[in-house]
């Protein structure tokens, strides 16, 4: 009888997609490999900037974008749910701030 239960889970698993719950650490790091993700994806509109300091603005806009996003924008992003207004100017304000260290003379 203890087959029973694995077995519902696994159904609902594959059949339904009713995941486990992401622990929070799972949630940072999925939410961290997509935003380097989208950073990098987006190399060709600074296809000047060389790729080693390309790669170090892209860990500095990960970075302070899981800080201005939060708990709940983390989750929300690793979930592939929609971000509020406010994640979005925040994590483009990430963005922008690391540009600007990155362009410093």
């Amino acid at each position: 009888m203890r087959i029973l239960p694995s077995l519902w889970m696994s159904a609902c698993l594959l059949l339904a997609g009713c995941a486990a719950p992401l622990s929070d650490a799972q949630v940072v790091d999925t939410a961290a490999r997509g935003l380097s993700e989208r950073c990098q994806a987006s190399r060709a509109g600074l296809a000047s900037m060389p790729q080693a300091q390309f790669d170090r603005f892209c860990a500095c806009t990960v970075e302070k974008s899981l800080e201005v996003l939060g708990p709940e924008g983390r989750r929300k992003f690793a979930n592939a749910q929609p971000w509020s207004d406010s994640d979005s100017r925040n994590v483009k304000q990430a963005g922008v701030e690391c540009m600007k260290a990155f362009m410093r003379p």
